[in-house]
């Protein structure tokens, strides 16, 4: 609904012989108006739809540079786990080695413990068959003893 107010203000006018002069009003009146309600909700949804569209712009952002971040991080992740990898297979490598110079070393000493033993044994059958001959010569003696 429009309001309209007026001023009454009134003309003097003066005639002079010369010139005619008209004086106005010292006040200039202009008609008050009003906004109606479908004006107002317009402007505040307008003024909702600008700060909405902001903030949707700002979450954007923020999702983008997280994401750029966790590529980044992912890729940090996969560079680590990389060079642990490496790092671990250098020490598979280094353990195998380890392990395989540990078996032979263990290998040797195992030889030399089996031929000691077998030296050994070899020395027990030869004393065995030395004490063996010499039972048999004190059962011939004793025998050809007996039968004389």
């Amino acid at each position: 609904m429009l309001s309209r107010s007026y001023l009454n203000v009134s003309r003097t006018v003066l005639y002079r012989p010369s010139m005619v002069i008209a004086q106005r009003s010292a006040f200039h009146t202009t008609r008050f108006t009003q906004k109606s309600a479908t004006e107002v909700v317009k402007e505040k949804l307008d003024t909702l739809n600008k700060k909405i569209g902001q903030v949707a712009a700002e979450g954007i952002e923020k999702t983008q540079e997280a994401t750029h971040k966790a590529g980044d991080v992912a890729q940090e992740a996969k560079e680590k786990a990389s060079q642990k990898l490496g790092e671990t297979e250098e020490l598979s490598r280094s353990s195998k080695a380890e392990l395989k110079d540990k078996a032979q070393s263990t290998m040797g000493r195992a030889e030399d413990k089996a031929e000691d033993l077998g030296k050994k044994a070899e020395n027990v059958g030869k004393d065995v068959k030395k004490g063996a001959a010499r039972n048999i010569e004190d059962a011939q003696d004793y025998v050809d003893k007996k039968t004389k």
